[in-house]
């Protein structure tokens, strides 16, 4: 073998070791590492975007709003298609990170198709940096 294929393979192997330990870093943002300190209302709505499959644009993010109680907020989420339309989430904190919430829907609505009407989610480190 010569010389400059060994360094090729050497390379190569450098560059496949970067590509899958930045993936599992960016991975494990998401999903594995928990947030830092006490997330933000932008942050809480990218994680409740995530887990009831909604659409965010990352750093352009519109914050829930406080509901008047304390730890009460509401989250307007964009369906998957994004250009349709949105739904609103009343949502609790659970602590610093965790959070429950409940879908805010007019009587007599069709949900079969739409999204979920109670989930339950914690914020992670990946939702604070999407966030912005």
């Amino acid at each position: 073998m010569r010389r400059w294929e060994r360094r090729l393979g050497i390379l190569a192997g450098v560059a496949a070791f970067v590509v899958l330990g930045t993936g599992t870093a960016v991975w494990a943002a998401d999903e594995v590492i928990p947030a830092v300190g006490t997330p933000d209302s932008a942050a809480l709505q990218v994680s409740l975007a995530r887990e009831t499959d909604g659409f965010y644009w990352p750093g352009d993010v519109t914050p829930c709003e406080p509901a008047g109680r304390d730890g009460v907020s509401v989250c307007s989420v964009q369906e998957p298609g994004h250009l349709s339309g949105t739904y609103e989430y009343r949502v609790w904190r659970e602590g610093r990170r965790c959070w429950r919430a409940r879908l805010v829907f007019e009587e007599g609505a069709d949900l079969r198709d739409g999204p979920p009407v109670r989930v339950r989610g914690c914020v992670m480190l990946g939702d604070q940096l999407w966030a912005g």
